[in-house]
């Protein structure tokens, strides 16, 4: 009975895994970068300075944005990330969670967290930056609504986690 029960739990894991895996969506930013997501997300008409956004199917203002640089060494990369803080706290972002070195995807890089307040209630930034010596410095900009921060979080990670980045 037991070996039963086990091979239910593993066949109904492996068809959920499949099943995840068969509906993951692809976009290919021509930069060196795909990105990988689910359909709780589609492609959305992309901003000055972004290479792809995704909107969520469930809420319009929730967006994931990948910015990048090209051709930066190192140290105009740390400046490029630093530029962008500096303007989302001089436009009045207050840091939540400072930044911490973070991993998606064998990229290592590092996050930070904002609050910002907004007209219907605070909103959340969550920022992932890393640096790839062939295909420049990248942004992956996170923003949702505060009260829904876990479960926007949580597919901001799995986004993150999906990307794949030529070598």
């Amino acid at each position: 009975m037991r070996i039963h029960a086990t091979f239910f739990v593993f066949f109904a894991v492996a068809t959920l895994l499949m099943a995840t895996t068969a509906n993951a969506q692809e976009l290919d930013t021509k930069a060196g970068v795909v990105i990988k997501y689910s359909p709780k997300w589609k492609e959305a008409k992309t901003t000055k300075g972004a290479k792809a956004v995704l909107r969520s199917t469930v809420d319009k203002k929730a967006q994931i944005e990948f910015r990048m640089a090209p051709k930066l060494d190192d140290a105009k990369a740390q400046q490029f990330f630093k530029s962008f803080h500096t303007n989302l706290q001089n436009a009045g972002l207050k840091v939540v969670t400072p930044k911490k070195e973070a991993t998606y995807a064998k990229q290592q890089g590092s996050e930070t967290e904002y609050v910002t307040k907004g007209k219907k209630g605070n909103f959340r930034l969550v920022l992932f930056e890393f640096h790839h010596k062939k295909h420049g410095a990248w942004l992956v900009v996170g923003f949702f609504a505060e009260r829904q921060r876990d479960s926007y979080y949580k597919q901001f990670q799995e986004v993150l986690n999906g990307l794949v980045v030529a070598e």
